[in-house]
């Protein structure tokens, strides 16, 4: 994607020399987090995180309920 021989970064700079370059920090994160997935403390955690956020969101009454306890 950013490669400076045939990437995306090789096209914007053929077109426009005065850009530079920056890192996406959203895909740097993806893969930290996919690096850090290969803890099984973390990999467990992800996963209990993310079964609290389904069980949250499938209930506007829970969500109505955490949005009242968090402006407590």
């Amino acid at each position: 994607m950013s490669g400076k021989l045939k990437g995306v970064q090789k096209l914007i700079m053929d077109g426009q020399p005065l850009a530079f370059y920056t890192y996406c920090f959203s895909h740097e994160l993806n893969l930290c987090v996919a690096k850090s997935c290969e803890v099984p403390g973390i990999r467990n955690m992800i996963g209990i995180v993310g079964s609290v956020s389904v069980f949250l969101s499938a209930s506007v009454k829970r969500v109505e309920l955490l949005k009242k306890l968090l402006q407590n």
